[in-house]
């Protein structure tokens, strides 16, 4: 026994004295967690074939919707043949703190994307999780309450959507609409998000149809088969629907946000805009009336706030539609749909793999940089996905 014991104690020792260099050339790569379906996922070893594993974009781990990165393009369709589809994404924090989410789960025959784009004060030596989070330990430190939410509102959407396809439910918008506002109210009911907040945007593609849910400034276009580009409406202050709602809320618009404050005229959080009367945003506190007087009222006032969580919704044929991409604001402040669909169009050769998917849209992220600087526009986060149709 003993001599068994000194045989263990001496491999240890072995394996703790190897040099980084040989413990990298074994694992290429880490071990990471699906944060939306809480798998761990182990790195390939040196020996034996590579594994096929979830490829880590934008945060959150995921499996494509129809063809793993690593093979070559394949026309795999869904079991009814109706369509095939491949899915790239790419992100670039552009030296910020990352507060932009996406994610993107398969379920059955339809496959649910989500993105959130949060935004709020930077926080470090603190516990805390959002509620709901099972399966993840409290953020010691955090660099922002936004990339939290973001992440958050990214998760409770996803798995929201995907519960009621499993139950065979037909999502329409005031079912949508529901999900949005108890997400919302979750938000709103934390002290350490008081002053946070994310925009969401949620894309279902089905064999039939895809829907799109969304509040906030991210935008969807989409391509169609007959070379028309149709887009989201951005929910900006300067936006003149939304405009005229914040002024009968009793509040005004300066410098292209909410109060002078909020650069976004929806969105999930941001407690001190869901107040049901006018309060002042610079002080980071709500009185403890105000606050019980928000969640009596918050049924009542929803779509009266200031700054809602109401999502608009638009829907396509799936049959009609080419490709779609969705980003956060930071590559739409500096391009138009049709240039967008212009350059992506151009970037798909005849014969592709799933990769080059990828590269366009870190192609665009690219070429948004000088864009920005040249418009004197100030550093932003930048997310993209891009679904393309065949």
């Amino acid at each position: 026994m003993k001599k068994l014991l000194a045989i263990l104690i001496l491999g240890l020792g072995i394996v703790l004295n190897t040099p980084l260099q040989a413990v990298f050339s074994w694992c290429k790569n880490t071990k990471y967690v699906d944060e939306v379906n809480q798998i761990q996922v182990g790195a390939p070893t040196k020996k034996g074939p590579k594994k096929k594993r979830p490829v880590k974009q934008g945060n959150v781990s995921y499996k494509y919707a129809i063809t793993n990165m690593e093979e070559e393009f394949k026309d795999l369709s869904l079991d009814d043949q109706k369509y095939s589809m491949l899915i790239g994404s790419a992100e670039d924090d552009c030296g910020k703190v990352m507060e932009d989410k996406f994610c993107i789960n398969e379920v059955n025959d339809t496959t649910i994307i989500v993105l959130a784009d949060g935004h709020g004060a930077e926080v470090s030596g603190r516990s805390f999780r959002m509620p709901g989070m099972r399966g993840r330990k409290p953020q010691k430190k955090l660099s922002s309450q936004g990339s939290t939410v973001a992440r958050y509102v990214c998760q409770r959407l996803s798995t929201e959507f995907a519960e009621l396809i499993l139950r065979g439910k037909n999502i329409s918008p005031p079912i949508a609409e529901s999900i949005f506002y108890q997400v919302d109210k979750e938000i709103l009911s934390e002290d350490d998000y008081r002053m946070s907040g994310a925009t969401a945007t949620v894309i279902i593609i089905s064999p039939d149809v895809i829907k799109v849910f969304y509040c906030g400034d991210s935008r969807v276009i989409f391509k169609m088969q007959d070379d028309n580009v149709i887009g989201s409406r951005d929910h900006s202050p300067n936006d003149e629907i939304e405009e005229e709602r914040i002024k009968k809320a009793g509040y005004s618009v300066y410098g292209g946000r909410v109060g002078g404050m909020l650069g976004v005229a929806r969105s999930l959080g941001d407690r001190k805009t869901k107040a049901y009367k006018k309060i002042s945003f610079s002080n980071d506190e709500m009185s403890k009336e105000d606050l019980e007087s928000m969640f009596k009222t918050y049924e009542k006032y929803k779509d009266k706030f200031c700054v809602v969580a109401k999502p608009d919704f638009m829907q396509v044929p799936t049959s009609e539609v080419e490709f779609l991409f969705v980003a956060s604001d930071g590559i739409w402040d500096v391009w138009k749909n049709n240039e967008v669909a212009d350059f992506l169009s151009k970037s798909i050769p005849a014969t592709f793999f799933p990769q080059d998917l990828d590269n366009a849209v870190q192609a665009i992220i690219k070429r948004s940089i000088p864009r920005r600087i040249e418009k004197k526009i100030s550093k932003d986060n930048m997310s993209g996905v891009f679904a393309y149709f065949s």
